[in-house]
C-alpha cells in the first residue's frame, strides 16, 4: 500500500507540473485570450504530457479480482472494474490539472482575460476529458484483447502521437480538437460523437470480458 500511495502521489505532482507548464509562457504584458488559451491547451504538452501520464496510470492498475468473478458468476464484472478503478484514477487526475492551471491563471494578470472565457476553457476542459476517457477506453480493450499492459499502452500512445503528428500537418482530428478556441455548441457537439465512441468501446469491454480466461 505504501508504494501504491508513493505512486499516486508521482502522478499528481506530475500532473501539476504540466499543468504548471502550460500557464508559465504567458509573459505577454498584452496578453490577448488566444495567448491564453494556446498556452493552457498546448498539442504538444498535452500529446507527451497529460496524455502518457494517465495513459500509464491507468495501465498500471490494469487488475481485476479473481474472487469477485467467481462470487458473482460473471465475467462481465472484470469490465465493470477496470472501468471503476479507471475511472477513479482519470477525474481526480483530469481536475488536478483544471485547479492547477485555474488558480495560476487566476493570480496572474491574464485572469480577467481567464474569468471573461471561463465557460468556453471549461467546455475545452471537459472536452480533453473525454478524449482522455477515449484514449483509456481503447488501451483497457486491447489488454482484455492481448492480455499485455505494455502492447496497450504502446498502441494507445501510437494513435494519440499519430494524431498529434496529423495536427502538426494542418490535419485536424477529433482528438486535437481542442487545440483551437471554438463556440460551446461545437464543443458540446464532437463530445456527443466521443460519448458514441466510448460507449462502443465500454460494450465491447463487456464482450471481451466474457472470453477472458481466469
Amino acid at each position: 500500500m505504501p508504494s501504491q500511495i508513493k505512486t499516486g502521489v508521482n502522478f499528481f505532482i506530475l500532473i501539476i507540473l504540466i499543468g504548471l507548464a502550460g500557464t508559465n509562457l504567458l509573459t505577454s504584458s498584452n496578453p490577448l485570450f488566444l495567448d491564453v488559451y494556446t498556452n493552457i491547451f498546448d498539442p504538444f504538452l498535452i500529446s507527451l504530457g497529460l496524455f502518457p501520464t494517465i495513459l500509464i496510470a491507468s495501465v498500471i492498475n490494469l487488475e481485476y479480482r479473481v474472487n469477485d468473478v467467481l462470487l458473482i458468476r460473471t465475467h462481465q464484472v472484470i469490465a465493470f472494474q477496470m472501468m471503476l478503478k479507471s475511472f477513479f484514477i482519470i477525474v481526480p487526475l483530469w481536475l488536478s490539472w483544471i485547479l492547477t492551471f485555474s488558480f495560476t491563471v487566476i493570480f496572474s494578470e491574464v485572469k480577467t482575460i481567464f474569468i471573461q472565457n471561463f465557460s468556453l476553457i471549461m467546455f475545452a476542459s471537459l472536452y480533453v476529458l473525454f478524449v482522455i476517457i477515449f484514449l483509456v477506453a481503447i488501451e483497457l480493450n486491447l489488454y482484455l484483447f492481448t492480455n499485455s499492459k505494455l502492447v496497450s499502452f504502446l498502441i494507445a500512445m501510437a494513435i494519440n502521437f499519430i494524431s498529434f503528428f496529423l495536427y502538426k500537418a494542418k490535419i485536424m482530428t477529433f482528438i486535437f480538437y481542442f487545440s483551437t478556441p471554438e463556440l460551446a455548441i461545437d464543443f458540446a457537439q464532437r463530445m456527443l460523437l466521443m460519448i458514441i465512441l466510448i460507449t462502443f468501446l465500454g460494450f465491447n469491454m463487456v464482450k471481451l470480458s466474457l472470453r477472458k480466461d481466469l
